[in-house]
């Protein structure tokens, strides 16, 4: 007698289809190498990256923030930007460049920017991590004060950068052109969320204009989870999930009202 193979839900499709695409995404990102070493440069690259911008605050510039050795404080900023902007930036051409995917009934495009997001999440965590570690065996860290705190800022940062992901994913479906105006955008987003230089060195009248960014709060919110003793003025990490939730609900209906035009042009 033959058994009949157990029926998945729409959950569960999803969830193999977002890992199809997580593995499809890490393979092909260095396609072009050996399989092996593909792997390896995906986490020398953004360690090659951080560790020229520590040189050039650290010694040429010779960068001091309050509390916490400069080297923990800009990692702590920069390798969760770095997160954000790659998968905001990879979102703009996401339906393009896996047009062939969506022949393919279970594959929504939604399910592309997830995977990316989320290949980003553990690259750049894993980096992190391993930074974090030299950092510490230097003796430039300590400990870190509220681990859970700052997985949590972490995942949130991964939410928002989602969320982004999916108006970026609708607008560059939308004009190829969008790219040098998101280019711009995120370029001013670096310089006025607080990765290079603390908030605290920012005059009064001009840091309540720069505290409408959501990103100050979240990357602030970092880094007193790894020392509590750094100074937080003015920030409020409840505005950074007010933020995500209000982002997530635009992202989810733009990407909804499109949705079918992206996978039937």
């Amino acid at each position: 007698m033959a058994v009949r193979a157990k029926r998945r839900n729409s959950f569960e499709i999803q969830l193999a289809t977002v890992r199809a695409l997580f593995l499809r995404e890490l393979q092909t990102r260095f396609g072009s190498q050996d399989l092996r070493l593909g792997y390896l440069w995906v986490l020398l690259e953004p360690i090659f990256q951080v560790l020229l911008l520590l040189v050039m605050f650290s010694f040429i510039l010779a960068r001091h923030v309050p509390a916490m050795d400069y080297s923990v404080f800009l990692l702590t900023g920069i390798l969760p930007w770095f997160m954000f902007s790659r998968s905001v930036n990879r979102a703009l051409g996401a339906v393009e460049g896996n047009r062939g995917l969506l022949n393919y009934r279970p594959v929504l495009p939604v399910d592309i920017a997830i995977a990316r997001t989320v290949l980003e999440l553990v690259i750049y965590f894993i980096v992190y991590v391993l930074l974090m570690l030299v950092v510490a065996w230097f003796g430039l860290l300590d400990g870190i004060s509220d681990i859970p705190l700052l997985l949590f800022v972490w995942f949130a940062i991964a939410i928002f950068a989602f969320g982004f992901s999916l108006i970026m994913m609708v607008v560059g479906h939308f004009s190829g052109e969008i790219g040098k105006l998101v280019a711009v955008l995120l370029s001013v987003l670096y310089f006025a969320s607080g990765i290079i230089f603390p908030v605290q060195i920012i005059p009064e009248q001009y840091l309540q204009y720069l505290l409408w960014n959501p990103l100050i709060h979240a990357f602030e919110t970092a880094r007193y989870a790894v020392n509590d003793h750094y100074p937080i003025y003015h920030i409020d990490f409840g505005y950074f999930l007010k933020s995500t939730l209000v982002l997530m609900v635009i992202g989810l209906l733009v990407y909804k009202f499109r949705e079918r035009r992206m996978m039937t042009t």
